[in-house]
């Protein structure tokens, strides 16, 4: 299913760095590819310790893998502005 006003970036680390560590990487690189703030996170039921920023929220799923976070903007497309 398409969905018009979603914009996802999976982004997968394996590494051995901290888990909110490859969340900020992720993050980021999600601010640059789409120049906006993620307002929504997928994440794998193991990474229950996660903290995330103030509006972002944070759905821990069984079928996302482990070291792949679904970094997202879901509401109205980026940088339409609502009236």
């Amino acid at each position: 299913m398409n969905h018009p006003n979603m914009n996802y970036l999976m982004w997968y680390d394996d590494s051995k760095g901290a888990i909110q560590d490859k969340l900020a990487a992720g993050m980021a690189c999600f601010e640059e590819t789409f120049h906006a703030v993620p307002n929504t996170l997928l994440a794998h039921t193991s990474a229950g310790a996660l903290v995330v920023p103030p509006g972002c929220t944070l759905e821990l799923v069984p079928n996302v893998q482990p070291n792949v976070f679904w970094i997202g903007w879901h509401g109205l497309k980026i940088g339409e502005v609502r009236s």
